[in-house]
C-alpha cells in the first residue's frame, strides 16, 4: 500500500509540474507575441514594463544594443512598420527559471523612405522577476532581406 501511495504522489508531483511548465510556456509564448504588437504600434511605454533594464540585445548586425537604443529605434519617426508577424514558433521551453522562444518572424517596414521585407531568426530569453515576466535578452539574425 505505501508504494502505491508513493508512486501516485510522485506521478502527482510530476504531472503539476509539467501542467505548471505548459502555462508558462504558453504564457512567453503570449508575450513574444505581444512584444511584436506592441513594436509595431511604438508603444514604447507598454514595451519598457516588459522588456528588462539590464536586457541584452543582439540586432542582426550583430551589435550590442541597451534598453535605451532599442526604445529609440522603435520610437525613430522615419521608422514605419507595416507588419511584423510570428510565421512560426521554431521552439519554446523553460530551463529553470528561464523561458525561451525562437522563431521566424517577418517585418515589413518603411525606412527613411525606402520600404523592405525582412525575415530574421528570433530568440528571446524571458526571466520571471518579481512574479513579472521580463525580456533578458534577445538574439535576432537576418534570413533575407528584400
Amino acid at each position: 500500500m505505501r508504494n502505491t501511495s508513493l508512486s501516485f504522489f510522485l506521478f502527482s508531483l510530476i504531472s503539476f509540474s509539467a501542467n505548471a511548465q505548459c502555462k508558462e510556456i504558453e504564457d512567453i509564448k503570449k508575450l513574444n507575441d505581444a512584444l511584436l504588437k506592441l513594436e509595431m504600434r511604438k508603444d514604447t511605454s507598454a514595451l519598457s514594463n516588459i522588456i528588462a533594464d539590464d536586457v541584452i540585445y543582439i540586432n542582426p548586425q550583430g551589435a550590442e544594443l541597451g534598453k535605451n537604443e532599442i526604445m529609440s529605434i522603435i520610437a525613430n519617426p522615419r521608422r514605419i512598420y507595416k507588419s511584423i508577424r510570428i510565421d512560426k514558433i521554431v521552439d519554446a521551453r523553460m530551463i529553470g527559471d528561464i523561458g525561451v522562444v525562437v522563431s521566424e518572424i517577418s517585418i515589413a517596414r518603411v525606412l527613411n523612405g525606402v520600404s523592405s521585407y525582412i525575415k530574421m531568426s528570433v530568440m528571446d530569453s524571458f526571466e520571471k522577476r518579481k512574479g513579472k515576466w521580463l525580456l533578458i535578452a534577445s538574439h535576432n539574425s537576418l534570413l533575407f532581406a528584400r
